[in-house]
């Protein structure tokens, strides 16, 4: 929460280290079997902050190594494919728009996160 009011106030030198922070701990945190993973990712977050800072290259490599220890997460993988699309890496973000796609086959197409990757799929 301190990372993002940071953010919000325009300070994201200081907002950014405390998000990667909270992102490594979490990341180092073990997780027992019985217990869900976290509603809201603290990697997640820090893609989410990268996003708004624009740095798009650093995002992408938030988002994925959350998807790494939570496998197809819906704003992770489309979170992914959004930075790599804007950091002009199409491949991948085709690859993780793909993988959205396949994963929320059944869900409301309404949704702008699907409508964004069925558009980048079908001009790329």
């Amino acid at each position: 929460v301190r990372a993002w009011l940071a953010f919000a106030e325009g300070r994201s030198e200081d907002a950014l280290p405390m998000m990667r922070e909270a992102a490594e701990l979490e990341a180092a945190t073990n997780k027992e079997a019985v217990t869900p993973g976290e509603v809201l990712p603290a990697g997640e977050l820090l893609g989410d902050m990268l996003m708004e800072a624009k740095q798009y290259k650093e995002a992408t490599s938030a988002y994925e190594t959350v998807l790494e220890r939570s496998a197809n997460r819906f704003h992770s993988l489309y979170g992914t494919g959004l930075a790599a699309e804007r950091s002009g890496d199409a491949m991948k973000a085709s690859r993780y728009y793909e993988l959205l796609l396949e994963l929320a086959v059944d869900a409301d197409p309404g949704q702008h996160q699907l409508q964004h990757a069925e558009s980048f799929l079908a001009a790329n």
